[in-house]
């Protein structure tokens, strides 16, 4: 069978579609990302309902060269925009560095696997360099930005919040409910250039424990290890994982924090922030090998506070001025930054004005920091959705009963959101 070689003949045409291409992205072709309920997806950020196949049902060949997948090498490679990968070209078009821009730069040393493709899209060998199991829905933390999908603690509210019984699992496990999936999956790692963690909350899984377990017996501790944590914990059980990090050669802590003090504790239910504070300090003072960074979400009810936050974090270093990342909450869509009302967009947009006006005079550093929040005020002013405000009111309101919580004792200078009425 004849493969597209004859099409993408030289490196020239194949730099261009890393480099140039708005459609591409090299994951397709190196990665797989497994969900907590065994379904497949192309990556992170692809909608979550929009299955390229079940683990419970197929093996992971079957998957691979699914039609769908087929199709969405095709379309990448014909330059065909392709409906799952919505959110990048949305944060691209905002200015923003994609999940696309960014592991096409990462793995662009594997884009002559574009050459292996089939014409009918297929490839003929399953060869993940990225693996990112989401082996489980088990979570501590119930964020007001998440779901049950991704966190077993939101299993309750979710019910009582939307007024239905669901007939899900309260926990999903891929190992539990797919255990012939799962060593085929944990068989691959070893092969692996990078495994990326994240969750539910993945330092609490067993899975992440047997996955460390299993690359500590092989001694392949040259694999880049990458996580998306609330670092609540920095053990399992009687297991240091600090310790385990320290055997290997490069690991990523990405920690997610969208706020400070009684503000995280709010939006991140569950979070204890001087307990969260504490591990980050303990793994930067003892532990080179690790780089740490913070996820921030930005959303409706933080998006005022970021300069707090960034300020926190960089003046007293927690972390560098460049290791803060922006990632916008598109979904629920009533939680995004769009909602805010014009003034509250205006009067924001100014508080973020002046810390960008404050950055500027810190030095090259921060270019980064500056960067992205200019990107967040166009984001921010690019769309009106003030006509979710209702639905973000009856929520916020709801959660706050079933959690005793009070939105307005926590974000006093947001205090309107719950008073506005939408148009006016």
């Amino acid at each position: 069978m004849n493969t597209l070689m004859e099409i993408f003949l030289n490196k020239k045409k194949l730099n261009e579609l890393i480099e140039e291409s708005k459609t591409f992205c090299i994951l397709p072709w190196i990665h797989l990302h497994v969900m907590p309920d065994s379904s497949v997806i192309p990556c992170c950020v692809s909608p979550y309902d929009d299955h390229y196949g079940d683990g419970k049902e197929q093996v992971v060949a079957e998957i691979w060269n699914s039609e769908k997948y087929k199709q969405l090498r095709l379309n990448m490679l014909n330059n065909i925009a392709s409906k799952g990968c919505a959110r990048c070209y949305k944060l691209e078009n905002s200015g923003f560095i994609s999940m696309r821009n960014s592991f096409n730069l990462l793995f662009k040393d594997h884009v002559e696997k574009v050459n292996k493709t089939n014409p009918d899209g297929s490839l003929g060998t399953i060869d993940l360099k990225y693996i990112d199991i989401r082996f489980s829905n088990l979570c501590n933390f119930k964020c007001r930005g998440c779901s049950p999908a991704l966190s077993s603690s939101w299993y309750d509210d979710h019910q009582a919040l939307l007024g239905f019984e669901s007939t899900e699992p309260k926990v999903r496990s891929v190992s539990v409910s797919s255990p012939n999936f799962w060593n085929e999956l944990k068989s691959m790692t070893p092969y692996a250039e990078e495994i990326y963690f994240g969750g539910g909350e993945p330092l609490i899984t067993k899975e992440h424990y047997e996955i460390l377990r299993y690359l500590d017996s092989l001694g392949r501790f040259n694999i880049r290890l990458g996580y998306n944590t609330n670092l609540s914990t920095l053990s399992y059980g009687t297991v240091d994982l600090a310790e385990m990090w320290a055997k290997f050669d490069n690991v990523r802590i990405g920690i997610s924090i969208d706020d400070l003090g009684p503000r995280a504790e709010y939006f991140r239910h569950g979070t204890k922030w001087e307990v969260i504070e504490r591990n980050i300090i303990k793994l930067r003072d003892n532990y080179s090998n690790l780089s740490l960074y913070v996820n921030c979400t930005v959303n409706i009810m933080n998006v005022y506070y970021l300069p707090d936050l960034y300020d926190h974090l960089t003046e007293n270093k927690i972390i560098g001025p460049e290791a803060f990342n922006l990632n916008l909450l598109l979904d629920p869509a009533e939680l995004t930054v769009q909602v805010l009302p014009k003034n509250m967009k205006v009067k924001v947009a100014n508080r973020l004005r002046a810390h960008i006006n404050k950055l500027s005079a810190k030095g090259n550093l921060y270019l980064k920091a500056i960067v992205d929040i200019n990107n967040l005020i166009s984001f921010m002013d690019e769309k009106d959705k003030s006509g979710l405000m209702p639905i973000f009111q009856k929520n916020t309101l709801k959660l706050d009963k079933l959690r005793n919580e009070d939105f307005l004792k926590t974000y006093p200078e947001l205090s309107e959101l719950l008073t506005l009425v939408p148009g006016n």
